[in-house]
């Protein structure tokens, strides 16, 4: 039995609607009964905690007490004040989930966010992608998804021959090529430095010649100097018609600083997944189209995501659903776009044709860049290929 009074306050008005809240649904599991853990989950997120707190007056709960919508055998329906929010998705994240990950196993065994609705007084205030879909524009106009190289070796290359293996995966035919997770931007064998001082020389005179876009995405999911390479990234950018640079954060930094990031630059920026499984494969945590809801909602123009199809992927039933969620109508808010990775061949590009619906960006790493003739040649054979499927 979890110890409280009435719960007066924390019921969901039946004359109102949910117009100004934010509506969350939650999938759980409990040992205890299952209305009095939905009102602990309510004043836990909100005002109160095991007890009804001194000073803590009927009209504070009214005002800002999140209130329980419905709650059945599998799920649990809660309603925010919009109030309660600023227009930060750390802030948000905080309040819908929080502390209910930490209440006693007895109460939830259980507690994972299924899906979120915001309402118009949030989203008005939420900046959003600054491409998203728009994106594809920075390139020639193609039926074929537009292909990201992920440079291989992933690390341990000099700077020379890093950049050389870049720009031949651009001239065979490939619009972005990018780093790989692990490479830092103060990697022992190749400065980020070094490489943004090649990249300027040689990137604007390849797009010259070949009469075609290219973008080139650097890692800054180290965090190092993460402000001062945003910013002189951003002054590299404007130099030029088009962002000749993105950049390439990860999910483990947080959305704080992915926020921050996106509403803070006139560059693309691209998401990674490391760290999604943490808090989407477990009992507690939040769903797939959760973590790309939110991320789109930071601000993220592309989101990197598993293939359908590879060693880390997720059931093909998923794919879909969460294409839905960046593509759903969320005022001003633009689509994010998604790239999908991991083990990406020929094979596996005639089974994603066939599966995914709408646009999206593939990553190819070893396809490209261990081709026995170089990166060139692996990335010409790849564009010939894709043009013939879509064609």
């Amino acid at each position: 039995m979890i110890i409280e009074d009435n719960n007066i306050g924390f019921s969901f008005p039946k004359s109102q609607t949910a117009a100004n809240h934010l509506t969350v649904s939650y999938e759980y599991l409990t040992n205890a009964d299952a209305q009095e853990a939905a009102f602990l989950l309510c004043r836990e997120q909100s005002t109160s905690t095991w007890n009804k707190l001194h000073n803590e007056s009927i009209k504070i709960r009214k005002h800002r007490g999140a209130k329980l919508i419905s709650c059945d055998t599998k799920e649990i329906v809660i309603a925010y004040p919009d109030i309660n929010f600023d227009p930060y998705i750390t802030d948000i994240f905080i309040t819908i989930l929080g502390n209910g990950t930490f209440l006693n196993n007895t109460i939830f065994r259980k507690l994972r966010i299924k899906s979120i609705q915001f309402p118009n007084s949030i989203l008005n205030k939420i900046i959003g992608p600054a491409f998203g879909y728009d994106l594809s524009k920075l390139f020639n106009k193609k039926k074929r998804p537009i292909v990201i190289a992920v440079q291989k070796p992933s690390i341990g290359l000099s700077t020379k021959d890093h950049i050389e293996r870049v720009i031949q995966a651009f001239e065979g035919g490939c619009e972005i090529v990018k780093e790989d997770e692990q490479f830092r931007p103060n990697d022992f064998d190749s400065k980020l430095d070094q490489r943004i001082r090649l990249l300027l020389n040689k990137l604007p005179k390849v797009i010259s010649r070949l009469k075609e876009h290219r973008l080139y995405l650097i890692n800054l999911a180290s965090n190092f100097k993460l402000w001062e390479y945003v910013n002189a990234i951003n002054e590299i950018n404007d130099k030029f018609p088009k962002p000749i640079f993105g950049v390439m954060l990860s999910y483990v930094q947080g959305y704080s600083i992915i926020q921050s990031v996106c509403n803070n630059t006139s560059t693309p920026v691209f998401i990674h997944p490391s760290g999604m499984g943490i808090v989407t494969r477990g009992n507690f945590g939040i769903s797939e189209q959760v973590y790309n809801l939110l991320l789109r909602l930071c601000g993220s123009d592309v989101i990197i995501y598993p293939s359908p199809f590879s060693k880390l992927a997720y059931s093909k039933q998923s794919i879909n659903k969460i294409l839905e969620v960046s593509n759903m109508e969320l005022e001003n808010i633009k689509e994010t776009m998604f790239a999908f990775g991991c083990g990406v061949n020929k094979n596996v590009l005639e089974k994603m044709k066939r599966l995914i619906k709408g646009k999206y960006m593939v990553l190819m790493g070893g396809a490209i860049f261990s081709y026995p003739k170089g990166p060139f040649y692996g990335a010409k054979t790849i564009i010939e290929y894709l043009d013939e499927l879509y064609n």
